[in-house]
C-alpha cells in the first residue's frame, strides 16, 4: 500500500478528516490576520476571568471541557489541538499495524481508541501549550495598568461581537498591540482615538474599549 493509498483508505477516513479540517483551520486562520479576523476567540471560553485588577475572578473549570483544558488555551487552539492528536494517534496505530500484520484497523475500532487517547493527551499539551502561547504584555508593564489609556485602532473596525487591535503606549514608551472588542454599539474605524475600559468578560486574551 503506497502513502496516499494509506491516507485516504476507508479505515483511516476519521484521521483524513481530522487533518482536513487542521489544515482548514490553518487556512482561515492566515486568511483572518490579512483582515483583522481571529478564530481564537470563538467558543465557549476555558479561562479563568480577571478581575480589573488581575485577580481571579471564578474559575469555569468545573465542567468536562474545563477539565479537559487546565491550560486555559483559547477554544480553537484547544480544538486544533485535540484534532491534531486524534489523527496523529489514528495514523500512528494504523502504520504499526498495517507493517506487522498487512491489515488495517477498522474505523470502527480505531475511531474510538484514537479518541480516548487523545482525551489523555490533550490535557497536559494545554498547559504547555499555554506556556509558549504569546502574550500581549512585555515583563515591565501589565495590561492591566493601560486601563484607562487611550489608544488608536490598527485593525478594525471594532465593534461589539468583532474583535479588532488597537496600540497603546505605556509610561515607558512601549507600544502594546492588544485584542480589543467594543464595550458599547459604536463602531471604531481604524485610526480611531479609544479608551482601554477593562478585561473582556469572555477572552482572556482581549480588553474593552469605548
Amino acid at each position: 500500500m503506497d502513502f496516499m493509498a494509506f491516507l485516504t483508505a476507508p479505515q483511516n477516513l476519521a484521521f483524513l478528516i481530522a487533518g482536513i479540517l487542521v489544515m482548514a483551520i490553518f487556512i482561515i486562520e492566515f486568511l483572518g490576520t490579512m483582515v483583522g479576523f481571529s478564530l481564537s476567540h470563538l467558543g465557549p471560553d476555558f479561562h479563568i476571568d480577571l478581575d480589573h485588577d488581575g485577580t481571579p475572578d471564578h474559575l469555569e473549570g468545573a465542567s468536562l471541557m474545563g477539565w479537559l483544558n487546565p491550560g486555559g488555551v483559547p477554544f480553537m487552539i484547544f480544538i486544533t489541538l485535540g484534532v491534531t492528536i486524534f489523527a496523529i494517534i489514528g495514523y500512528a496505530i494504523q502504520a504499526v499495524t498495517w507493517s506487522y500484520t498487512a491489515y488495517l484497523l477498522s474505523g470502527l475500532i480505531i475511531g474510538p481508541i484514537s479518541f480516548l487517547l487523545m482525551l489523555i493527551c490533550v490535557r497536559p499539551l494545554t498547559r504547555w501549550v499555554n506556556k509558549i502561547l504569546p502574550r500581549e504584555e512585555s515583563s515591565d508593564v501589565s495590561l492591566n495598568s493601560l486601563i484607562g489609556e487611550t489608544g488608536v485602532v490598527t485593525v478594525g473596525p471594532v465593534t461589539k461581537g468583532q474583535f479588532g487591535f488597537i496600540r497603546v503606549r505605556d509610561k515607558f514608551g512601549t507600544d502594546h498591540s492588544i485584542q480589543v472588542e467594543a464595550s458599547n454599539d459604536e463602531v471604531f474605524a481604524i485610526g480611531s482615538e479609544v479608551q482601554l475600559v477593562g478585561p473582556h468578560p469572555t477572552n482572556l486574551y482581549a480588553y474593552l474599549i469605548r
